[in-house]
Parts: structure tokens; sequence; C-alpha cells
């Protein structure tokens, strides 16, 4: 069975276990470790992507609400992103069940905030969702993807980059056309952003 929840303004059709997943992760005996560790490490990184919007001379409350649903815990994607910070660290914990939660908590984040590409493409969905979080069958089209959102989307990739090491440019220039399709034009607009960011 499947409950229609809207996150964002955007509908989802979510299987009822979700929701099951979801109170089981609650009862974990370090749960509460777990969601101080994401809120800090969420609050950071929202941090370094405002940092990094002001290479742009970007009014300071532009990217205001960048990954907010990972820190509102009425999202839908509050607890299994909880999840997904731990996944970062050592992933071993986590019972197939749970990898599973931060995947499909994953497919709604993107299809529900502009600063991916996946939230312009309506062909993508969670049915071909992968672990990696690569769609397997459809190459996600951000060639409708705004300007600005763009910029946000390379300053969330700086931000990742300096918390998990390497360089944006790189892991764009490998990704390109495997992960997401974008326009030439949009490409080079890309590589001057994160140039421009990545100082």
């Amino acid at each position: 069975m499947k409950i229609q929840v809207t996150h964002n303004d955007r509908t989802f059709n979510v299987p009822r276990m979700y929701f099951v997943l979801c109170q089981k992760v609650k009862r974990r005996a370090d749960f509460a470790d777990l969601e101080e560790n994401h809120r800090i490490r969420t609050e950071r990184h929202i941090q370094s992507v405002k940092e990094f919007s002001r290479a742009f001379r970007i009014r300071s409350n532009t990217f205001a609400g960048h990954d907010a649903d990972k820190l509102d815990p009425k999202s839908i994607i509050y607890i299994p992103d909880i999840l997904v910070c731990q996944k970062y660290k050592d992933k071993s914990i986590l019972s197939e069940s749970e990898l599973l939660l931060t995947e499909l908590a994953g497919f709604i984040h993107v299809k529900s905030n502009p600063h991916h590409p996946e939230y312009w493409d309506g062909n993508v969905t969670f049915q071909h969702w992968g672990r990696d979080g690569v769609d397997k069958d459809h190459i996600p089209d951000g060639s409708k993807m705004s300007y600005l959102s763009m910029t946000e989307m390379c300053c969330d990739w700086c931000a990742m980059s300096q918390e998990l090491g390497g360089s944006p440019l790189d892991w764009f220039e490998q990704n390109a056309g495997k992960k997401w399709h974008f326009a030439d034009e949009q490409c080079l607009f890309i590589r001057h952003q994160l140039k421009t960011a990545w100082r």
C-alpha cells in the first residue's frame, strides 16, 4: 500500500513501509547521537553553501532555504537523512532496509529541490534510481535548470567537496553525461561557477 504525501509542493506515492521503517529508526539506541551529528553536519553544510555563494555577490538570503527539508523534523526525509549522514561515515552499521530508506529519501529530496538536476526532469523515477543515486535507465536532463539553481548546485558541490575531499570541478568532469545531461552552454557556465567559487 502506498500513501500520497506532499513534500516541497511535489506529490509522491510513498510505500507505507517507509513510515514503519522511520519509526523503527527512531527506536534505535543511538538515535539521539545520530540526530545530533546530523544537525551539526547539515548546519555546517548549509553554512558552507552560503559561504561559497559569496563568490557570486548574491544576496545572503538567496539560498536561505538550501536543504531546509533535511533539518525539519516534520519533513518526510528528516529521519532517513539522519541515516544518510551516518552512511557517509560508516554505512556498515545500517541495515539493508535502512539503506533503502536513505535511497528513497534521497530521491524525494532531489525531486523536490531545484538545485538538483533531477528536479527539472519529469522522467526521473525512483523505480530506476540506483544505490549510487544514478538513474540506471535514464540520464536526468538538467537542460531546463535556471542559472540561479545551477549556481546553488555549484555551491552545494563545493560544500560537499570541502566535506568529503576532492575537487568539485573534477567531480563534474567525471560525471557530466553519465549522472546528468546539461547543454553545452550550461556546462561552460557550471565550469565557470565552480572555478569562481572553488578558490
